[in-house]
């Protein structure tokens, strides 16, 4: 080794003093689209309050409530001619109601009462009364049946007669009608007529009355039962009693006239009227 190549130590270096330290780079430039602020540190929240207890306040009297009176409406002072007025019309509605019951409660007597005579005159074998009860033109044919000396029967057993072969007799018997009802008033059929039912006993029978030109009520017949006969039916009947009272007639005629006589005609032409 070359002593010159020997380096002699270096002396200590003197202790350092601190640097200063650097101011910060300044910022670049930049546009405010491409500055991003900075986020905002959220407020502290604030701390709750306690409620506050109000203060107790004395208490108020309460005042009494004042009632407003009403006035009351002057009372109505009705004049006498009002009085009487009210009186009148009171007195005429009462009238008029009596008159309407009467009315209703006399509804179709004349009718009711024939239909209850003509059952008890059946019962009785009264034919006198029959008589004035039974339409014109039967009695016509039963007082002409019992003067005819040629028939040679009575009026009673006329009526007897026509009375049992109808069943009117036993539809009656001996039992007293009660319930007189009055089921229609009608003015078809040909004639008018009404229709009233009765209880006689346990049976129904219905009495079919025609009324004259003059409007007084006759008895045509009596039938069974209390179903309504409608004016179809009443035709039928009706028609039934007129052509027979007029063949009786028409018999009566023949018997009638004199013997000898040459213009009597006999056979079915004799009954053509």
């Amino acid at each position: 080794m070359n002593p010159n190549d020997i380096r002699p130590p270096r002396p200590p270096l003197p202790p350092r003093s601190p640097r200063p330290q650097a101011d910060p780079p300044p910022r670049r430039f930049a546009f405010p689209s491409q500055q991003r602020p900075a986020a905002p540190e959220p407020a502290p929240m604030p701390p709750t309050p306690e409620p506050v207890q109000p203060a107790p306040q004395p208490a108020q009297p309460v005042e009494p409530v004042q009632e407003i009176p009403v006035p009351k409406s002057p009372k109505r002072k009705f004049g006498k001619r009002t009085i009487w007025a009210a009186v009148g019309l009171v007195i005429v509605l009462i009238v008029v109601c009596l008159a309407v019951f009467v009315t209703l409660a006399n509804s179709h007597a004349a009718e009711k009462k024939l239909g209850s005579d003509y059952i008890k005159a059946i019962q009785t074998g009264n034919y006198d009364k029959l008589g004035g009860l039974i339409y014109p033109p039967i009695k016509d044919v039963m007082e002409r049946l019992g003067s005819s000396k040629q028939a040679n029967i009575s009026r009673d057993d006329g009526y007897k007669s026509i009375l049992t072969k109808s069943g009117q007799v036993d539809m009656v018997g001996n039992n007293k009608p009660t319930k007189a009802k009055l089921v229609s008033v009608s003015t078809g059929g040909g004639a008018k007529h009404a229709i009233l039912t009765y209880k006689v006993g346990d049976n129904f029978v219905s009495v079919i009355v025609v009324y004259d030109s003059s409007g007084k009520p006759h008895v045509l017949t009596m039938k069974e039962g209390d179903d309504k006969i409608d004016n179809e039916s009443f035709k039928t009947e009706y028609e039934a009693i007129n052509n027979d009272v007029k063949l009786t007639n028409t018999l009566l005629d023949q018997t009638n006239i004199p013997q000898g006589s040459s213009s009597a005609q006999v056979g079915p032409g004799a009954q053509q009227n």
